[in-house]
C-alpha cells in the first residue's frame, strides 16, 4: 500500500514502503520502480502550474476552496482505492500519481494563502499606522484649541 504521501517526491524512507509494495506484492523489478518513482514526481515538477491555475480559473465562483475540497476528496478516494483493491502495477503507479497531484496543488494552494494572509497583515498595519497618525492629529489639534 501507497505510505508517506505526503511530500513523497522527495524520496527517501518514505519511498520504502512503495518498493516493498511494487517488489514483494506486485512482484516488479527495479525498472518498474524506477518508472513508478519518476511518473510521481512530475506533479511537483508542474506545481507552479496549479497555482496559475487557481489565479486564473474560478469554478462555482471561488478561487481555493473548490480546489481545496475537489483535491481533498480526489486524494482521499484514490487511498482508499489502493488500500483495498490492491491494483495491478500500471493503476498503483496512475492512483499514487493522482494522490502527488491532489497534494502538491493543496500545497500550492497552501502557500498562496499564506501569501494571501502576509499581505493582509501588511495592510491592517498600514491601516493602523494611519488610524495612529491621525488620531495623534486630532488629539493635537484638540490641544491646540
Amino acid at each position: 500500500m501507497y505510505m508517506g504521501s505526503m511530500y513523497s517526491a522527495f524520496g527517501g524512507f518514505m519511498d520504502l514502503p512503495n518498493l516493498q509494495y511494487i517488489k514483494k506484492t506486485l512482484q516488479q523489478d527495479a525498472f518498474h520502480f524506477t518508472k513508478f518513482d519518476s511518473l510521481k514526481q512530475i506533479p511537483w515538477v508542474i506545481k507552479p502550474v496549479y497555482g496559475l491555475m487557481s489565479d486564473n480559473f474560478f469554478p462555482l465562483g471561488y478561487r481555493i476552496k473548490i480546489y481545496m475540497v475537489l483535491c481533498a476528496v480526489l486524494h482521499i478516494w484514490l487511498c482508499i482505492y489502493v488500500a483495498l483493491f490492491e491494483p495491478k502495477f500500471e493503476l498503483f503507479t496512475l492512483a499514487v500519481v493522482g494522490m502527488n497531484v491532489c497534494l502538491s496543488m493543496i500545497d500550492a494552494l497552501a502557500e498562496g494563502i499564506s501569501s494571501i494572509v502576509s499581505k493582509l497583515d501588511v495592510n491592517i498595519l498600514k491601516l493602523e499606522t494611519m488610524l495612529k497618525e491621525r488620531e495623534s492629529k486630532r488629539i493635537g489639534l484638540a490641544f491646540d484649541k
